[in-house]
Parts: C-alpha cells; sequence; structure tokens
C-alpha cells in the first residue's frame, strides 16, 4: 500500500487524467457542424491515412466517458496500490487504442486496433478479477476473438491482392465483382461478429463478464462490443453494396437467432452480471437487425441504440459491481428487501433498469422507437422478433430488480450500507445523461443522422 501523501498525489492526479480524456474529443466536437455532409475530415497525418464523422465522433467522446468513469472509480473505490496503478495505465493505453480505431481508415491498421485491444482487456480481466477461473475466461476472451477474426484479416488479405491498396475510401470507389463481394461479406460477417457478438460466437463474453471486474465489465460491454458493429458499418456495408439488399436478410436472420435464445436464457439466469452480459448480446443482435434493414430510420435507429447501450449497461455493471462490493455475491437467491434501508441505491438502479427496457424519457427509449419505425417499414418478422426481444426484457428486468429490492428479506445480508458521497457522485452522472439524452435526443442524433444518409447514397438505397 502507498503512504498517505503518495495516496493523495496519486489519487489527485488520476482524477485530472480521468478529466483530460475527453479533452481530444470534446474539441473535435466543437468544431462540428451538423448539416456537414460526409466525413467532417479526411487525410493523411505524418503518413498516417485517418478520418472521422460524426458516427466516429460519439463513438471517441463515448469511449473517453466510460474511461474517465473507470478511473473516477479506481480512486474513489478501490485502495490505490501497485495492482489499481498498472490497471489505470492499462486504460489510457486502452484508450489510445480506441481512438486510433475509431478514425483510421486504412483496413490493415483497422485490423491491428481491432486486435490490439485484446492484450490491455485480457490483462485488466486477470488483474481485476478475484477468482482462478478468471484465467479461463480471459484465454476464452482472448482465442475466441483472435481466432474468429482471422476471416477478416484473410478478407483484407483477399482485398488488397485484389485492388493493391488498403485505403477504405479508395476501395469503397471500386467496383468488385459479384463473387467476390460475396467472400468479403461472408469474411467480415464472421470476423466482426465475434465482438458483437451473435450466436455461436457469444459464448465467450458471459464467462468474461462474471470473472472480470467491475472496470473490465463496463469496458467490455459499453465499448468493445461496439467495435464490432462499428466495424460492420465502416466496412462491410460499403463494400458489399450489391449484396446489402439481395443477402441483407442473411444478417437479419442470424440475429433472430440469438435475440431469440438470448431472451429465453435471461428469464431463467440467476447471476446479476450475468443476466446484464445476455441484456447486451440481445441490445447488439436487436441493432444488429435495425442494421440490415435497409431503412434509413431503422439504421440511425440502431446505430442510437448501440450509443446509448454503451451508458446503460456501463450504468448497469457499475451497480452491480457496488451490490457486489458490499455483499460478495451475485446470485438472486441471497438478496432480498434492499429498499428498506438502501433507498439511493434503489432509485438510482431503477431508473437504469428502466432506461434498459426503453422506458419513455430515457436514454435507451427513441433508439427503440426509431428502430420500430423503421423495421415496421421493412420486415414484418424483424417486428415480431424485436418486439419478442422487448417484452422478455422488460419481465426480466422487472423479475430481477423486484427480487433484490422488494421480495423477502432473505436473512443472508445482514449488513445495509446506501451509496457512499463518491458512488453518489458516479451514478448521478450516469443518470443525468440517461435523462438528458431521452429528453432532447437530437443532441446526439444529430451527429449521426448525415453520416447515416451518406452511407446509404453510397449504397444507392436513397
Amino acid at each position: 500500500m502507498l503512504k498517505l501523501q503518495d495516496f493523495v498525489y496519486v489519487k489527485t492526479l488520476m482524477h485530472l487524467n480521468a478529466m483530460s480524456v475527453l479533452l481530444p474529443t470534446l474539441m473535435i466536437g466543437l468544431t462540428f457542424n451538423e448539416y456537414t455532409p460526409g466525413y467532417l475530415f479526411s487525410g493523411d497525418v505524418w503518413g498516417y491515412t485517418l478520418a472521422y464523422d460524426g458516427i466516429s465522433l460519439v463513438y471517441l467522446i463515448i469511449s473517453g466517458f466510460l474511461v474517465a468513469l473507470c478511473i473516477t472509480s479506481i480512486c474513489e473505490f478501490l485502495a490505490v496500490d501497485r495492482k489499481t496503478k498498472i490497471i489505470a495505465q492499462l486504460l489510457f493505453l486502452l484508450l489510445c487504442i480506441l481512438f486510433n480505431f475509431f478514425i483510421t481508415r486504412d483496413l490493415i491498421f483497422f485490423y491491428v486496433w481491432f486486435e490490439a485491444s485484446l492484450p490491455f482487456l485480457f490483462l485488466i480481466v486477470i488483474l481485476g478479477g478475484e477468482r482462478n477461473v478468471r484465467i479461463r475466461a480471459s484465454f476464452m476472451l482472448f482465442l475466441y476473438t483472435l481466432t474468429f477474426s482471422l476471416f477478416a484479416l484473410v478478407t483484407i488479405a483477399l482485398i488488397n491482392g485484389l485492388s493493391g491498396c488498403s485505403d477504405l475510401f479508395t476501395l469503397i470507389s471500386l467496383d468488385f465483382s459479384y463473387k467476390h463481394q460475396i467472400f468479403m461479406y461472408i469474411g467480415f460477417l464472421i470476423g466482426f461478429s465475434v465482438k458483437i457478438p451473435v450466436n455461436p460466437f457469444h459464448v465467450w463474453l458471459p464467462h468474461a463478464h462474471v470473472e472480470a471486474s467491475t472496470l473490465g465489465s463496463v469496458l467490455l460491454a459499453g465499448i468493445i462490443l461496439k467495435m464490432g458493429g462499428y466495424a460492420l458499418v465502416r466496412i462491410l456495408l460499403p463494400l458489399c453494396p450489391k449484396l446489402y439488399d439481395s443477402y441483407g436478410s442473411v444478417g437479419s436472420i442470424v440475429a433472430y437467432f440469438s435475440v431469440l435464445n438470448t431472451s429465453f436464457i435471461i428469464i431463467t439466469e440467476s447471476d446479476l452480471k450475468r443476466l446484464i452480459a445476455y441484456f447486451s448480446i440481445v441490445h447488439m443482435n436487436v441493432s444488429l437487425i435495425g442494421l440490415f434493414s435497409s431503412e434509413r430510420i431503422a439504421i440511425l435507429g440502431s446505430l442510437a441504440m448501440m450509443i446509448s447501450h454503451s451508458l446503460i449497461s456501463g450504468g448497469l455493471f457499475f451497480a452491480i459491481g457496488s451490490l457486489y462490493e458490499r455483499y460478495q455475491v451475485r446470485d438472486l437467491s441471497y438478496y432480498g428487501g434492499l429498499a428498506n434501508a438502501n433507498i439511493n441505491f434503489c432509485i438510482a438502479f431503477f431508473i437504469l433498469v428502466l432506461s434498459n427496457f426503453a422506458f419513455p424519457l430515457t436514454f435507451g427509449f427513441w433508439p427503440e422507437m426509431l428502430m420500430l419505425s423503421g423495421l415496421s417499414l421493412s420486415s414484418f418478422y424483424d417486428i415480431v422478433i424485436v418486439l419478442t426481444s422487448s417484452v422478455f426484457g422488460l419481465a426480466s428486468n422487472l423479475i430481477f430488480f423486484t427480487r433484490v429490492f422488494f421480495s423477502v428479506f432473505t436473512g443472508y445480508i445482514f449488513k445495509v450500507a446506501d451509496f457512499s458521497l463518491p458512488e453518489l457522485y458516479l451514478f448521478w452522472q450516469i443518470i443525468f445523461y440517461d435523462f438528458f439524452f431521452g429528453i432532447f435526443p437530437n443532441a446526439y442524433l444529430k451527429f449521426i443522422e448525415h453520416p447515416v444518409n451518406f452511407l446509404l447514397t453510397s449504397l444507392t438505397i436513397i
């Protein structure tokens, strides 16, 4: 452990760093014009080709915000020792990788940054977890994602061999044959689906969430899972326009099975962290259905759902982490009656649960409404699947919330502790933005509306 003066110094330094990680994206955001079509910037910086638009900008901001919250939680809730200092350093390195991933336009570098996040997440899970099973979960996370991502690497090598370049803007302007686009479609769909994840590539995620620390779970659900969806939007759709209309249903059918299978599993799950992990899988696959719908409003809602889910799932994992820190158990059967003494905790948790099943005036509401509005124009089956998942999500959210806070007191929980001031500060930040973006959705939708129109123009859909 550190001495008192060292502790105060390190804690202050971490708080300053937590605030500073948002500065690059906020400075870029000040230059944003909601009427700017296409990319806000595209060019070379010291020989490194990069580009960013409103979609990239939103992902950069949410990444910086979640990493800042993770660093704040380190200095407020954990003893600052050698281990936590290493985790803080890993968080900064991971953020640098994410920033590069969201702005690069070279496919080879895109894959490099796509995989470069794995070692850091691997170490965060191992260092932050407590049980020995965390080592197995870390290896599952690493090997599953790395192995299936090789399909994307082979596809990028094929594209490079056919065109002689790997620059995304140049490749979009080329007219690949139908046969080549089939290989590209299959390779990228498999390679990126492992990080969404879809069935049967989802096996690693519940294990990783259960054995990871709170920080690892927040990063997994809030940022890492969104990398797969972002890759589909940025690479798969523009490079395979001939297959998007005719074979977009393939991606939707894969998402159907994932949504239905996971929705049934949620009803029977008793581990709180595993339960939130399955909610993440359902939300990401529902957004995948919207992405392959060929409807502008549904695609806009799909991207908005990925963005909203980053904050909502991050907040839920912080809440489950706070419960676990107090009582050292995650099984639902041990909890009951916590609302009697944990009233602030109950209110914060309830707001996050409302947002998780898209209650009006919360962050999760407008993305789902946009999705349903768009899907109503494309496919009856899409609507049925999404509404089915919504019903299961509503039921399971209310069941697990009422069992934790309002059911009969089990007797296992013999000590009660409401929010501390640092926890209150952390959670009310999340809740403020949850309501703010639920009441003023245009605050983030304006960033992604014109990039979506630009994307669909390149697909000749509008």
